[in-house]
């Protein structure tokens, strides 16, 4: 072998290990982000360009986060089935400010709108006579 064929063979080997850590990082990162792994590293091999799979798993969801949200929406919607809230109240509902999912239901009847527009107030505190 000669000099010149042997750092061929170096360069060579040099960027095929670049190219086997992207392919391994792009499955690292979809391991990590819930997906299959084996599946993206194969996508990294086909695509020849694995930088581009990992900007397409930056903007791609987290299945666990997406599971936990998912969880936590159910459990918010069972609190609020077991609430006793009457539409016909005519007192807000008392809510608990130290509980995680607390939420409060408007009682829109309470809320009363001027229908006469030329009613104005003002916030300062009335006429000062001098």
């Amino acid at each position: 072998m000669t000099s010149e064929l042997l750092l061929l063979l170096l360069i060579a080997v040099f960027f095929l290990l670049i190219g086997l850590a992207f392919i391994a990082l792009t499955a690292y990162q979809a391991y990590r982000r819930g997906y299959n792994p084996i599946v993206w590293g194969l996508a990294a091999i086909i695509a020849l360009n694995p930088i581009f799979l990992l900007v397409v798993l930056a903007f791609a969801p987290h299945r666990s986060r997406v599971r936990m949200r998912d969880q936590f929406t159910a459990e918010l919607d069972a609190k609020l089935a077991n609430r006793s809230w009457s539409p016909h109240a005519s007192r807000p509902v008392r809510v608990d400010a130290a509980a995680p999912t607390a939420s409060v239901v408007p009682d829109h009847r309470a809320v009363q709108r001027v229908n006469d527009l030329s009613v104005t107030r003002s916030t300062e505190e009335g006429p000062k006579d001098a």
